[in-house]
């Protein structure tokens, strides 16, 4: 594996590896960059919801959240340039069909869950509307329980690649490459503007939760992938500026950011913004020095263990760790609700996602011959 600043060679899919395509490499090391992210939600939740403790630790979550953003559009972006590359276009058709069995099965098996135990009356707290809101992925507008408010960050990658994709369809990589610098600062701008016009409070939810607010975080991730296709800083030759940068530092300040960086002057106006930037640096810095202590770490299998799981993990620890009424006895109490967690994430994933992911590349095989 290259660790001198030039990007890896595409090397061969395997299985539960981040990065699969023809052009476009495996990074073994953004598994585990996955698995952090989705700690950092258990940890809040665990320590927050399940123990009752209230402290600095109380926005994790929302950096977890943050991670698997960036991430997503990195990956994502990555696998449309690697398409368009290739055939000159993108199959909008196959892109939302490999979305499709990527996300639903667990997903609408877990709302079908949480409907059966309402019908069962253990849960209250949830509306049928709630229910359908998430069903149609705008629960980042809409809602007001607590046991699907998770389902804000899927509505809005679903939201996000939507439109997206449309535009490597008919537009050229240089326009593209424009399009997403000019929504990304649009969208910081607009929610500066939100704040500093009285629209919205610094601290109000909206900022956090709405499309028009959070996009930047997944355009974030996009325009590093593009960085890396066209060997542009941070992926120019050689170790760059990006070289004498600490990862493991910049993920302590990250995490320091995180925890007090409201508290700091101006803190609370650029508090996503600079959250983004050191989230893309680091990401950056994994890509590019997979060798590096931190690209090590997440390498591991620890880390790489839980980013197999973490998307079926997401699901289901809001249903165990976070809603607490009613109470299920020692189900809904430490450290019970937490294994339980992880159990259902993996048994989600080998029961439900595997399945659906297999079908998925049998159909995919059928398409590509069609084709």
């Amino acid at each position: 594996m290259a660790t001198d600043g030039t990007p890896p060679s595409p090397q061969p899919p395997r299985a539960g590896t981040v990065g699969q395509s023809v052009g476009f490499p495996v990074f073994p090391q953004l598994d585990g960059f996955r698995g952090l992210a989705v700690l950092l939600v258990l940890i809040e939740h665990t320590l927050r919801h399940s123990l009752g403790l209230s402290g600095p630790w109380d926005h994790l979550g929302g950096l977890g959240v943050l991670l698997f953003f960036a991430l997503s559009g990195f990956l994502i972006t990555g696998l449309l340039i690697a398409e368009k590359s290739t055939r000159g276009t993108v199959s909008l058709s196959s892109f939302y069909l490999r979305r499709a069995f990527r996300i639903w099965p667990a997903f609408f098996a877990f709302l079908g869950v949480v409907a059966l135990l309402k019908l069962a009356g253990w849960v209250v707290g949830t509306r049928w509307l709630d229910l359908a809101e998430s069903a149609l992925f705008i629960r980042n507008f809409v809602g007001r329980d607590q046991l699907l408010a998770h389902i804000w960050s899927l509505s809005i990658e679903q939201q996000f690649y939507l439109f997206w994709p449309l535009f490597f369809v008919r537009c050229s990589f240089s326009t593209i490459e424009r399009i997403g610098w000019s929504m990304l600062l649009l969208v910081v701008g607009w929610r500066t503007f939100a704040v500093l016009g009285g629209l919205y409070s610094a601290d109000s939810h909206v900022l956090y939760l709405r499309s028009d607010f959070r996009f930047d975080a997944l355009m974030g991730g996009s325009l590093l992938a593009w960085a890396r296709h066209l060997q542009k800083a941070p992926f120019s030759p050689g170790p760059g500026w990006l070289g004498p940068l600490s990862p493991v530092a910049m993920l302590g300040a990250l995490i320091f950011w995180t925890a007090w960086g409201k508290s700091l002057p101006g803190g609370a106006l650029n508090y996503l913004t600079v959250a983004l930037i050191l989230t893309v640096l680091i990401l950056a810095h994994l890509v590019k020095f997979p060798a590096s202590l931190l690209g090590r770490a997440c390498q591991a299998q620890p880390l790489r263990w839980l980013g197999k799981y973490s998307y079926s993990i997401y699901l289901w620890q809001q249903l165990l760790l976070v809603e607490k009424n009613p109470s299920w006895g020692f189900i809904r109490q430490f450290p019970v609700d937490l294994l339980l967690s992880v159990l259902a994430g993996v048994i989600s994933y080998h029961a439900i996602e595997q399945p659906f992911l297999k079908l998925r590349a049998h159909f995919s095989k059928k398409r590509t011959r069609a084709d």
